[in-house]
């Protein structure tokens, strides 16, 4: 099967209050895994970039934490599974420049990228782009 976009497109996803929610609520929740803070995993989220075709694609957990934090949260979220991930970086203005047009960012904030940027909740869309199967995710 082939994927709906050609090339190898990077998907880069942020840590906190997207591939991991917080019940309280705040603007933002830096190093709530690291504090301790109550959270659930994104399991739509995990759950679509887990069944995408993953030869389609690159996925890069980023954090404003750093690589570490991005790192831990990854492995709250994916366990031993580490294949489904290929880098973990910081996420700043210096690493925004690695973004290309046919990217994908997943953040619950806007950032000074030039891609397509997906909310947490954008599952639909995120479907659409990264299925092989025109977007319907197949009934586990």
């Amino acid at each position: 099967m082939m994927c709906n976009r050609k090339g190898n497109v990077r998907v880069f996803v942020d840590c906190d209050d997207t591939l991991i929610l917080f019940d309280e609520e705040a603007e933002t929740n830096p190093y709530g895994l690291w504090r301790g803070d109550a959270y659930r995993v994104n399991e739509v989220l995990v759950d679509t970039l887990r069944q995408a075709c993953r030869t389609c694609f690159t996925l890069i957990i980023w954090s404003g934490g750093g690589a570490k934090y991005a790192k831990a949260v990854s492995d709250a979220v994916f366990g031993d599974d580490l294949g489904e991930v290929d880098a973990w970086l910081d996420k700043g203005r210096p690493t925004f420049d690695l973004v290309r047009e046919n990217d994908v960012v997943i953040d619950d904030q806007t950032l000074a990228v030039q891609c397509e940027q997906l909310t947490p909740h954008d599952i639909e869309r995120l479907r659409e782009l990264l299925h092989d199967n025109g977007g319907v995710t197949p009934a586990t």
